[in-house]
């Protein structure tokens, strides 16, 4: 979660905001400065940013899904293949009485003025087509991990495995600060540690593409990855976030302003208990409170940093390969456990400082039924997430759908007969 001021936070939720952007266009300027694109050049509530750690319907840890921004804009040229960054300032007025009308731009009589700017994307201009009017064009961008994702590099992965016998293994954090290196992507955080850096693995077999390997060395540490908006790369393991979580309030609203709406929750928690892999070489290994069977165990398939043999000897070893599996589950919980989530999906004024990954609590309303009459109950239930997908849109209007999705894994079987 982004760093501002809780009377930021406070005024964005009571009072009208005022939202300018600023889309710096590399290079494409005279004599090749850049470019900016301000408000007086775009069509008013046309951005849309989506983004996501996770897009299926249950959990699937990993990420590397790229970002995308799209916007309508008017009097520019052409700026396919142009990188940009995207920057959103949000100004607030705080009126010198309760009840003050919003007067206007930079007219604020008697009252504080509270604005904070924030990198929302960074990336390359994918196309900037003419509409039918042939005044506007449709900017679309995607950051580097669509430019990158898809680049096969079997090649670069094998020179880092010379020779190959299957003692030439390299560390998991070898292996990803190596990548990044070769790619230039730039770690936001690189002196942060992942659970499983020490883990060993071999060369894997076959094609694969920058943003699988992204998957599968996020995926055995329980992490995701993806790009912030300033185009750096961010790893984030869900049992070490103990950041305090953003409360998007509902009822006894009158703090708070408008706070939420469109809101849609499940009644079951999601949760991971243990996690399960079965190398493509035969060979099993599991770890967690569970029976390996256990709809709650997690489920690595497909991984080619764990299907490579020393991996997985590496990873037996990391454990504690004499222990059971609750033994080796309490060694490693740190690295797994996470807090159980509800799949949710609201829709919320945009909160530009919460950020993928980010822990959230929102507060619904319950109901009794009594004699048959539906009665409002007085205490609310607080729900608790995560957020694993974003959709903002809008500019001065603009909202922020976030979701989390999970299936309900504690299903008997004559559910799913009946269901």
């Amino acid at each position: 979660m982004l760093t501002v001021s809780q009377d930021f936070k406070d005024a964005c939720l009571n009072y009208p905001v005022r939202t300018e952007l600023d889309i710096c266009v590399y290079g494409a300027g005279e004599n090749n400065a850049n470019l900016h694109i301000y408000n007086s050049s775009i069509v008013s509530e046309s951005m849309i940013i989506e983004q996501s750690v996770c897009d299926e319907p249950d959990i699937k840890f990993g990420g590397a899904i790229a970002s995308s921004f799209e916007i309508d804009v008017f009097g520019v040229p052409d700026l396919t293949g142009k990188s940009i960054t995207v920057t959103i300032t949000q100004s607030v007025a705080i009126p010198l009485y309760p009840g003050t009308a919003y007067p206007g731009e930079g007219i604020y009589p008697g009252g504080k003025v509270l604005s904070e700017s924030f990198k929302v994307f960074t990336g390359r201009v994918f196309s900037c087509k003419l509409d039918k009017n042939h005044i506007t064009r449709k900017l679309v961008a995607y950051d580097d991990l669509y430019w990158i994702g898809g680049v096969n590099c079997a090649e670069w992965y094998g020179t880092i495995f010379p020779a190959l016998p299957h003692n030439q293994t390299i560390s998991i954090e070898g292996f990803r600060t190596t990548l990044e290196s070769h790619y230039n992507i730039i770690d936001e955080y690189p002196n942060d540690a992942l659970p499983g850096d020490n883990i060993l693995t071999e060369k894997a077999e076959g094609k694969i593409t920058v943003a699988e390997l992204y998957r599968c060395l996020c995926e055995m540490n329980a992490a995701f990855c993806f790009l912030n908006g300033d185009g750096k790369l961010e790893y984030h393991t869900i049992s070490t976030n103990n950041e305090i979580p953003d409360t998007i309030r509902k009822p006894g609203t009158e703090n708070y302003g408008f706070n939420y709406s469109d809101c849609s929750y499940e009644e079951y928690e999601r949760t991971v208990s243990g996690m399960y892999h079965r190398a493509k070489n035969g060979f099993v290994n599991w770890f967690g409170y569970e029976d390996p069977s256990s709809p709650k165990m997690y489920f690595l398939e497909d991984n080619a940093l764990l299907d490579a043999y020393g991996t997985y000897t590496s990873w037996d070893h990391e454990l504690g390969v004499e222990d059971d599996g609750v033994q080796r589950w309490r060694k490693i919980e740190k690295l797994l456990y996470f807090e159980p989530y509800r799949p949710y999906t609201l829709t919320t004024p945009c909160r530009l400082w919460v950020q993928l990954c980010d822990k959230i609590t929102f507060d619904v309303h319950t109901y009794e039924v009594n004699n048959g009459v539906i009665t409002m109950s007085s205490n609310p239930k607080t729900i608790s997430s995560y957020v694993f997908s974003r959709r903002i849109k809008g500019i001065q209007a603009m909202t922020d759908e976030l979701s989390a999705s999970a299936v309900n894994v504690l299903l008997t079987e004559k559910d799913y007969e009946e269901g």
